[in-house]
């Protein structure tokens, strides 16, 4: 047997159990371990440190330099071709299994598309990757 496995509470015997859902934090932690070895050199990108929280002055202070609610998670910018190319921007949110886009992510999402960006929303790291190599993002 392999994965996960756990003591049966009245039988005493070890059985497989589905493992847990990666949290959206250790989702967002394994992308960036993947964008570190296997992202071109002419792609920047930068995590948006919108969702934690804040105490009122902390909020506050961030509403009055313009946050945004609602914007995604990781922005990436590049040119094709690159260097000299046309540039392009991908704004990718990542969510826990099972969890919603926000209403504020969702007009985020179509202001985006609106002015030409790519926007894509991604709940495990296997799809993450998927639209990151569909962009030629990553080598």
């Amino acid at each position: 047997m392999s994965g996960p496995q756990q003591k049966d509470m009245f039988s005493k015997r070890w059985r497989q159990v589905r493992a847990p859902e990666p949290s959206e934090l250790q989702l967002h932690i394994s992308l960036i371990e993947h964008l570190k070895y296997r992202a071109l050199p002419h792609v920047t990108y930068w995590h948006v440190p919108n969702g934690e929280l804040r105490d009122k002055a902390a909020a506050a202070k961030l509403n009055a330099m313009g946050v945004l609610p609602g914007v995604a998670d990781l922005v990436f910018v590049w040119c094709e071709p690159p260097r000299d190319g046309l540039l392009r921007n991908l704004y990718l949110e990542l969510k826990a299994r099972g969890r919603m886009m926000s209403p504020e992510q969702n007009v985020f999402a179509d202001r985006m598309v609106d002015v030409g960006a790519y926007y894509a929303c991604a709940d495990n790291i296997d799809d993450a990757l998927a639209i990151l190599e569909r962009h030629g993002i990553l080598k």
